[in-house]
C-alpha cells in the first residue's frame, strides 16, 4: 500500500513538474492572446508569422528557435488558418461591414493570407534557389505532402554537387529543399480556397477576384503593392478555381482579367506562365468567342 501510494505521488509530482516547465516555455513563446489583443485581424497574423518563422525542410537542423520547425509544423498552421477563417465566416466574424458581428471584410483576409509568401529577403532566396536547383532529394527520402502524410514512392535522386538545390548555413547543414516552395504555396493556396472562398457569397467571390486581378495587374507593372512570384502563382491558381466556380457571373471581370492574363503568358517566370495558361483555358472554357480573339 505505501509502495503505491509513493508511486503515485511521484507521479503527480512529475505531472506537476512537465506541466510547469510547458506553462513556462509557453509564455516565453507567446500566445495568440498576447500577441492579438483579442483581435481576429492580430490573431491571423499571428499564426501567418509563425507559418514564415519555421522555414522548411532544414529548420529542425538549425537549432535554438528553429529546431520546433518544419513542414509539418507549416502544414499544421495553415490547417489552423482554414479552421480559424470558416470559423469566424459561420459566426459573422468575416463578412460585409454592414453586418453587426462583422470584425473583418474577406479582401481585408485575403490580404494577410497572401503576406504567407510574403519572405524576408534571405527566405526569398532559399524559396528562389531552391526552384531553381530542384535536383538534389537525398535528404528527403520519405518527403511530407500538404496534408502532413509521408511518401514512399519517390524515387532518391543523385546528389547534385555544390549547393544542389540546398542553401547551406556556414556549417554546411542543409537549411532548405527544392520543395520547400512549392509546398509554401500549395499551403497559401489551401488557406485561400478551402478557408476563404469555398465559403463566401457569390457577391464575395466577385468582390476577391477583381482583388486578386488587381494584385495581378499591379505585379505585372512592378508598382509598389505588386505580388512577388509565388504570390502570384497562388494568385492565379485562384482566379482559375472562381472563374470556374462563378461561370458566367465573372463576365463582369473580363475587361480586367484578360488583359492581365495575356501579359502574365510572357511573364519571366516559368511558374506564372503556367499558371497564367491554366487560368485562361479556365476563362477560355467559360467564353470560347474570348479564346478565338486571343488566337
Amino acid at each position: 500500500g505505501g509502495d503505491s501510494k509513493g508511486k503515485g505521488t511521484t507521479g503527480k509530482n512529475n505531472f506537476a513538474s512537465t506541466l510547469k516547465t510547458f506553462n513556462e516555455h509557453r509564455k516565453s513563446m507567446g500566445t495568440i492572446g498576447s500577441y492579438s489583443s483579442i483581435t481576429l485581424e492580430n490573431a491571423i497574423k499571428f499564426l501567418v508569422q509563425y507559418f514564415i518563422k519555421v522555414k522548411g525542410e532544414g529548420a529542425n537542423r538549425l537549432g535554438g528557435s528553429s529546431s520546433k520547425g518544419g513542414r509539418l509544423a507549416r502544414v499544421g498552421i495553415s490547417l489552423t488558418l482554414v479552421h480559424l477563417i470558416r470559423l469566424q465566416l459561420e459566426v459573422g466574424g468575416i463578412g460585409v461591414s454592414t453586418d453587426a458581428n462583422c470584425l473583418m471584410n474577406p479582401s481585408d483576409v485575403l490580404d494577410l493570407v497572401m503576406t504567407m509568401l510574403e519572405f524576408p529577403d534571405e527566405l526569398d532566396s532559399e524559396l528562389s534557389l531552391a526552384d531553381s536547383h530542384a535536383t538534389s532529394f537525398d535528404d528527403m527520402e520519405n518527403p511530407i505532402t500538404i496534408d502532413g502524410s509521408t511518401s514512399t514512392s519517390q524515387p532518391k535522386r543523385k546528389k547534385a554537387s555544390s549547393v544542389g538545390g540546398f542553401l547551406r548555413n556556414m556549417s554546411g547543414i542543409a537549411t532548405s529543399h527544392p520543395s520547400d516552395a512549392s509546398l509554401a504555396r500549395m499551403a497559401t493556396c489551401r488557406v485561400l480556397r478551402r478557408g476563404l472562398c469555398e465559403n463566401i457569397s457569390e457577391s464575395m467571390q466577385l468582390t476577391i477576384l477583381r482583388d486578386l486581378v488587381e494584385s495581378c495587374r499591379c505585379a505585372e507593372n512592378a508598382t509598389s503593392s505588386a505580388f512577388n512570384r509565388h504570390q502570384t502563382q497562388v494568385a492565379l491558381v485562384e482566379i482559375s478555381n472562381l472563374a470556374t466556380a462563378l461561370g458566367e457571373a465573372c463576365a463582369s471581370t473580363l475587361d480586367d482579367l484578360l488583359p492581365m492574363l495575356e501579359s502574365c503568358l510572357s511573364d519571366s517566370d516559368h511558374g506564372v506562365r503556367h499558371e497564367a495558361a491554366t487560368a485562361y483555358q479556365a476563362v477560355v472554357t467559360l467564353f470560347p468567342s474570348v479564346g478565338r480573339k486571343y488566337i
